[in-house]
């Protein structure tokens, strides 16, 4: 700080400029040192808000995977049922036309890939521009 009010002082004679006060670069204005600490704070609240947004897609990516797999495993039973044509261990008869089961798995496949699709761009946007 001391080579910089040298520097300061010379500039201002040879401006000058002398009649004006010296000027001290020791001691930062009260309004430097307030926005200092409002850029410090909303850098923290920034830092707590990307920090809950990695928690929350933790979360969220886990119970997505969850629900998408016992949505697929409930699928896969319904088609073994279909194939072996009763339930396991009853002689009550498990029969879906074809129509059904191809509505079903069509349907199924659609819901699963546009919902993984929506939650995941929502969870993980792309924040390039």
């Amino acid at each position: 700080m001391k080579n910089l009010n040298e520097l300061i002082e010379k500039l201002d004679k040879l401006e000058g400029a002398s009649e004006l006060p010296p000027r001290d670069f020791s001691d930062p204005p009260k309004e430097l040192l307030r926005e200092e600490s409002n850029r410090h704070d909303i850098n923290l609240l920034y830092f707590q808000s990307y920090e809950q947004d990695i928690k929350e897609r933790n979360t969220y990516a886990s119970r997505i995977f969850t629900l998408i797999t016992g949505w697929l495993a409930i699928i896969l039973f319904i088609v073994v049922f279909q194939g072996i044509r009763s339930f396991p261990f009853t002689n009550n008869p498990f029969v879906l036309t074809d129509t059904v089961m191809i509505t079903l798995i069509t349907t199924t496949t659609a819901n699963i890939a546009a919902y993984f699709l929506v939650v995941t761009k929502y969870l993980f946007p792309n924040h390039r521009k």
